[in-house]
């Protein structure tokens, strides 16, 4: 499953199998059927704000100009996913924000996230 950021609000067909945060998936467990850990089919049509990340295993049609791939360091291995995951990176950044593993993680995230999710 690849990791893409929205460039814009996103609305994801029902029937799609997407990759979640717990967070994420969260709010939407009422339109969710989980089939692994993180792992979701939507029953209806999902929405996503600006710079939220997700996964997913194909784009569906007419979506693609929609989503940036992003490369996440705790993808890589699961090591790295237990110090440096994006649930305490958030923490962390601001103390740490000079260790590896947050640096590779949190560009790609925080920068549009973070801006857009302060006005809710």
């Amino acid at each position: 499953m690849k990791n893409y950021q929205t460039q814009n609000t996103l609305r994801l067909p029902s029937g799609v199998v997407v990759g979640l945060t717990p967070e994420q998936a969260a709010s939407r467990l009422h339109v969710l059927i989980q089939q692994a850990d993180g792992v979701y089919i939507a029953s209806t049509p999902l929405q996503f704000k600006t710079g939220e990340v997700i996964g997913l295993d194909a784009v569906p049609n007419g979506l693609a100009e929609q989503l940036a791939v992003v490369e996440l360091a705790e993808q890589d291995g699961d090591e790295g996913s237990d110090e440096g995951s994006g649930e305490g990176g958030g923490e962390g950044s601001g103390e740490g924000g000079g260790e590896g593993a947050d640096e590779g993680a949190e560009p790609p995230i925080a920068p549009k996230s973070s801006a857009r999710k302060k006005p809710k």
